[in-house]
This record gives structure tokens, C-alpha cells and sequence, in this order.
């Protein structure tokens, strides 16, 4: 029906601007940083769909969002501080 093929194109329009979006926002994001928001894509999609769609995880799931996320978290803050030594901040963390 006509309302199906506009609610398709709604979603393809949506989908396509998100991802230019997201595209675009890396020209302003360091890569560790980049790829930790990345990595945090698969785990916040399943939170999303256990609130939205009321779809629950299995167990094995919730552990590998959680090693993802701590992952993806670990590599952007000692990058950044890698990062920060490098140029000489004195505020900079250490290791």
C-alpha cells in the first residue's frame, strides 16, 4: 500500500542521515574516541531494544556488552592521556 512505501522511504531517508551524520562527526573525533562510540553501538542496541521493544538478552550477551563497552572505554582514556603526554600538558594522566 501507499502508507507502507512511505513508511520504507521514512526509514531509508532516517537511516541514510544518521550515518551522514555519524560520517561527518568523525572529521571531529580522535580515533580511539571514534571507535569506542563504534564499539558502543551493539550494546546500547540491545538496551534499546529491551526498553523499546521489551526484548530481553541472554546473559552471555549482557557479559560481552559489558567486556565491549569497558573495552571501548579503556582505549579512549589511555589513548587520550598517550596523547595528552605527548604534547607536553602537565595535567596530563599517567599510566
Amino acid at each position: 500500500s501507499a502508507a507502507e512505501w512511505v513508511f520504507m522511504a521514512a526509514i531509508g531517508l532516517t537511516g541514510t542521515f544518521a550515518h551522514l551524520c555519524l560520517t561527518t562527526g568523525f572529521r571531529y573525533l580522535d580515533v580511539p574516541t571514534a571507535g569506542a562510540l563504534e564499539m558502543a553501538a551493539a550494546p546500547l542496541t540491545a538496551v534499546t531494544a529491551f526498553f523499546i521493544l521489551g526484548e530481553a538478552s541472554a546473559p552471555l550477551t549482557i557479559v560481552g556488552g559489558i567486556i565491549l563497552l569497558a573495552g571501548g572505554a579503556c582505549l579512549a582514556l589511555t589513548t587520550r592521556a598517550r596523547t595528552l603526554r605527548r604534547a607536553g600538558d602537565p595535567d596530563a594522566a599517567t599510566p
